[in-house]
């Protein structure tokens, strides 16, 4: 855990989350998966599209007339099939969840015992 700001002193400064995100592909590639996913680089490139005001969060808000020259709306309109993107990778991370929760709750009971 970490801050910049000058009211939290006492904190170390922050990690870089993209240092952090390759440090838990490694581990996740190693210990969970076995072969090179890199699934959390995946999820948070994708996710980091949809949030921020870029193509995927655009697309899923309106479409490009180019021929009027106009930005449509979708409030109204049908489902895209990118629009079930974010439900697949929210699967993702259900499935991997139980995964990580039993691996850290095991890993925590060693540590515990020495």
């Amino acid at each position: 855990m970490g801050a910049h700001h000058e009211l939290f002193t006492q904190a170390n400064k922050p990690q870089n989350i993209l240092a952090c995100i390759e440090k838990g592909d490694k581990f996740l590639n190693t210990h969970i998966f076995k072969k090179k996913m890199d699934v959390l680089t995946d999820c948070y490139t994708w996710l980091s599209e949809f949030a921020h005001p870029n193509y995927c969060s655009n697309k899923t808000a309106f479409h490009l007339n180019k021929e009027k020259k106009a930005m449509v709306f979708r409030h109204d309109g049908d489902l895209q099939e990118s629009d079930f993107q974010l439900v697949g990778y929210l699967e993702l991370s259900a499935k991997t969840f139980p995964k990580l929760f039993d691996h850290f709750g095991s890993e925590t009971e060693k540590l515990l015992a020495e």
